[in-house]
C-alpha cells in the first residue's frame, strides 16, 4: 500500500501531513504491480451460456419497464410505445457496452448485502461522531491525508462497492479507481489507517467473490 500527501516538503512538527515512512508504510514504488486477474471467456455456443445471457437480458428489461411505469403512471398506447422504445434502446446500449459480459449482473450478492448493510451502518455512525467531534473542536485536528491501495475484489460490481462505500463514510472520499486500484482522501491520519486496516476491503471482497 502507499500512502501519499499532499506536500511534496518534509512536514515540519504540528504539520497536519506526515511521511509514510515514518509511520510505518512502506511505499510501493520501484515493486512490479499486482498480478491481474485471469479472464476465462466461455464460448458463445455454449447452451447455458447463452440461456443464462438471456435470463440476464430478460431481467434488465423487466426492471427498465417496471421502473419507466411507475416513474411515468401514464398507460396511453403512444406513451406506452415510447416506453418500450426507449428500454429496448437502453438494454440494446447495455449489450453493445459489455455490461453482461462484465459480470456486472450478479444476483448472488443480494444474499450477502444485508449483512453489509448493517455492519456498514454502524461504520457510518461511528464516522459521523468522529467527524463531529472534529469540527466542534476549536483547534480543528484536521490532517488531511491521500491513501492509495488496491482493491481485493475482482471485477467492476465490488470496485464501485467499495468505492462507493468509502464516499458514504464521512471522513473519507474516494477520488480515483483504475483497475481495482483506489486513491481515497482522508480528513485524518487516524482514518487513512483505518482505511488501510483493510476491514471494509475484506468485507466488500467477501460479497463481491460470492
Amino acid at each position: 500500500m502507499r500512502l501519499l500527501t499532499s506536500g511534496t516538503r518534509p512536514a515540519a512538527k504540528g504539520s497536519a501531513f506526515f511521511n509514510a515512512r515514518e509511520h510505518g508504510i512502506e511505499s510501493m514504488r520501484g515493486t512490479r504491480s499486482l498480478p491481474r486477474p485471469l479472464t476465462v471467456f466461455v464460448p458463445a455456443d455454449n447452451p447455458g451460456r447463452l440461456t443464462f445471457a438471456a435470463m440476464r437480458h430478460a431481467l434488465l428489461l423487466l426492471v427498465l419497464a417496471a421502473t419507466w411505469l411507475l416513474w411515468s403512471g401514464l398507460f396511453q398506447p403512444l406513451l406506452l410505445t415510447f416506453g418500450a422504445a426507449s428500454c429496448l434502446l437502453t438494454l440494446y446500449l447495455a449489450h453493445r457496452m459489455g455490461v453482461f459480459r462484465q459480470e456486472v449482473f450478479l444476483l448472488h450478492l443480494l444474499r450477502k448485502l444485508p449483512g453489509y448493510w448493517l455492519w456498514l451502518g454502524a461504520e457510518l455512525v461511528k464516522s459521523n461522531l468522529h467527524v463531529a467531534r472534529i469540527v466542534l473542536t476549536p483547534t480543528l485536528p484536521i490532517s488531511p491525508t491521500v491513501v492509495e491501495f488496491q482493491s481485493l475484489a475482482h471485477g467492476p460490481v465490488g470496485h464501485a462497492l467499495l468505492a462507493n462505500s468509502i464516499t458514504l463514510t464521512p471522513g473519507t472520499v474516494t477520488i480515483d479507481e483504475n483497475e481495482g486500484r483506489l486513491k481515497v482522501h482522508c480528513l485524518t491520519r487516524e482514518s487513512a489507517r483505518d482505511l488501510l486496516a483493510g476491514e471494509m476491503n475484506r468485507r466488500v471482497a467477501a460479497i463481491a467473490e460470492g
